[in-house]
């Protein structure tokens, strides 16, 4: 029985990728079709293009993103859903989704 390993993070913490996964979703260059498709993914259901398309850019993902897939998805689902806001440590996710 294999047991399910944490997500490792290469040199920047898990933060640093909210921070640039959030500044990138809400960024108002930010294809609103793309926004859209990553706020309705279902972490139980395959993703859709756009997050292989947002996933595979090289710049806002770790390189190992592929092993963690459905954790990257939910993560990244829900940071959509809190557009125009964004990800903002200070103000709770619950907070955060009322005011969306």
């Amino acid at each position: 029985m294999s047991q399910l390993q944490p997500m490792k993070l290469e040199s920047q913490g898990l933060g640093s990728h909210i921070g640039r996964i959030s500044a990138r979703i809400c960024h108002q260059a930010f294809p609103t079709g793309q926004r859209a498709a990553l706020r309705r993914m279902v972490p139980t259901q395959p993703p859709p293009i756009q997050f292989y398309r947002f996933a595979t850019d090289g710049e806002t993902l770790p390189q190992n993103w592929w092993q963690h897939e459905s954790d990257w998805v939910t993560l990244i689902a829900g940071i959509a859903l809190t557009f125009p806001l964004g990800h903002q440590p200070e103000i709770g996710m619950g907070k955060a989704l009322a005011q969306s």
